[in-house]
């Protein structure tokens, strides 16, 4: 169903109408003051939530993406050794500076305007949002307290920004459905993890006990564990390898 007010031409989709009032005239024949101004602020949503809903909102999520192609380039790119000059991490700094200014105008505008607050921070992909920015100022904020070795600790915070990488899953509908069929899933997939473990337990213990007097790396259970996590995940970096023979036949078991 539709609700429509001929006099602004505006459409609410019932299925993600907030909770709006009918729209109420004046004698004019106008929209009374607050009801323009929710009809304006559901306009400004639909702008930042469906990109289909006008070419300007299409530019907008374009120049988002964009953005955070941008800043994952700069996380990339500031971690070389031979960009690593004083001026270019200046550079760099600026640039992420300018694209946190963005995520956060783009994060503050739609929690201002969302039709269900409470809704909107459980939302995953708005609590992904919220993590890619908030490394950054927590980092600016502990920078002006604390100075020295202190703050190195802190710049371990930077690791979350490859956080934004996630903001992408916000403009792939695959992406979105795909996230919707592993929650479904969440069960099942517990019960896949539980069932891996038991296997790396067990087939590390056995080989600890089996391997543990040959000296080929199989030191204690939680080593063996790590041969038996890269066996069933069939990498196989060849690291650890049984040398006897009873070893090499539970080996082949996994």
């Amino acid at each position: 169903a539709v609700v429509s007010t001929q006099s602004t031409g505006i459409q609410y989709r019932s299925a993600v109408t907030p909770s709006l009032p009918m729209a109420k005239l004046t004698e004019d024949g106008l929209l009374e003051p607050q009801t323009r101004f929710q009809a304006i602020r559901w306009r400004v949503w639909e702008f930042l939530e469906s990109p289909e809903s006008s070419i300007y909102s299409r530019i907008w999520a374009l120049l988002d993406v964009l953005i955070i192609l941008v800043s994952i380039l700069t996380v990339i790119l500031e971690s070389m050794p031979e960009l690593d000059a004083q001026e270019n991490q200046k550079a760099f700094s600026v640039v992420d500076t300018i694209c946190v200014a963005f995520f956060t105008f783009d994060f503050l505008i739609r929690l201002s305007i969302c039709p269900n607050f409470c809704e909107f921070v459980r939302t995953p992909l708005n609590i992904l949002d919220f993590l890619a920015i908030m490394p950054f100022y927590l980092e600016l904020a502990v920078g002006q307290l604390i100075q020295g070795s202190a703050l190195t600790t802190f710049k371990v915070l930077r690791i979350f920004r490859i956080m934004r990488v996630m903001k992408l899953i916000r403009h792939s509908k695959r992406l979105i459905l795909m996230g919707r069929v592993i929650q479904d899933c969440l069960s099942e997939l517990t019960l896949l993890l539980i069932i891996w473990l038991m296997g790396v337990l067990t087939f590390g213990t056995v080989m600890y006990y089996i391997e543990s007097e040959k000296n080929n790396g199989f030191d204690s259970i939680l080593h063996a564990c790590w041969w038996a996590v890269v066996s069933i995940s069939t990498v196989g970096y060849g690291d650890m390898t049984p040398s006897t023979a009873l070893g090499k036949i539970v080996g082949s078991c996994l």
